[in-house]
């Protein structure tokens, strides 16, 4: 007789999930005083292809659309896809409230809607959202079911575009391992700018390119696929976890580390070995 397990899955991504959403209320709590919003010099250099992906998808969008961003927070995707477009508006989809209110108070504007809900039991009828981006969320969630939840939601030739972490770098990988090592007086330095909490950082789902875009093109089909951040992304955790660091010369080496990062993700084999994935999908 074969046991049954899905109640046990069940409870186990419930339980997941709640811890999500309790680290990002408590997150958003910590650092209200901060100005998340404004990139500073290290993010400038470092996650350029953040800024330039999130504005050319939006930029796509038809005049009047509606984008969807799941898993959006405190809107900071949010806030980059309008800084393309004046004639579109922007819904955030998230489980943490604490997170949308924030996101709030910013909106002086009133261009962005705001949603809470579950990214994985979405309030949407079937075949309604258009287009819709997942900015560094699946590796928040316990697993790939979102996607099926997104899939439903959308209208055909739709459009999606997914920021995440993939675990191929073993300098991030590295990078990791050694933090819970690490004195809480270093760690505080990149508590402000980032997701830690007193030193822990959140419970993750970790996956590879290749499990993503197995994942991926199951469901949609992928437009393109672009990775970033082999050097530069871990080099600069470096910088922010190191202040001393944080001079003109590191800068330049970051900006030096970027532009090898693009030129190896792009035409060797070394692009499987980056932190970002970019992807633009379309459902069919």
């Amino acid at each position: 007789m074969q046991k049954d397990t899905s109640g046990s899955v069940t409870v186990k991504s419930e339980r997941f999930k709640e811890g999500q959403k309790e680290f990002f209320d408590v997150l958003t709590e910590k650092r209200k005083e901060t100005d998340i919003y404004k990139f500073d010099e290290i993010e400038r250099i470092g996650m350029v292809f953040f800024q330039t992906s999130i504005r050319n998808f939006s930029s796509k969008a038809k005049p009047g659309s509606i984008i969807f961003d799941l898993g959006g927070g405190e809107g900071r995707s949010a806030f980059e896809s309008l800084q393309s477009r004046k004639d579109t508006k922007v819904v955030i989809v998230d489980i943490s409230k604490n997170s949308l209110r924030r996101a709030m108070i910013e909106d002086s504007e009133g261009r962005i809607l705001f949603c809470l809900a579950d990214c994985e039991n979405l309030p949407f009828r079937p075949n309604s959202c258009e287009y819709v981006m997942l900015i560094n969320l699946l590796h928040h969630m316990k697993d790939f079911r979102i996607l099926d939840e997104l899939k439903s939601c959308m209208k055909r030739d739709g459009e999606v575009l997914i920021i995440d972490i993939v675990t191929n770098n073993p300098l991030r990988e590295f990078a990791r391992s050694i933090w819970k090592y690490l004195p809480k007086k270093i760690k505080k330095n990149v508590a402000e700018r980032d997701l830690v909490i007193d030193g822990k950082i959140p419970d993750t789902h970790d996956f590879r390119l290749w499990g993503l875009r197995k994942q991926i093109s199951r469901r949609f089909e992928i437009k393109s696929e672009r990775t970033y951040a082999t050097f530069a992304f871990v080099f600069s955790y470096f910088i922010r976890i190191f202040p001393f660091l944080n001079t003109k010369f590191s800068l330049n080496i970051l900006k030096y580390l970027n532009k090898l990062d693009n030129i190896l993700s792009e035409k060797t084999p070394m692009r499987l070995f980056s932190t970002i994935v970019v992807y633009e999908l379309i459902k069919n």
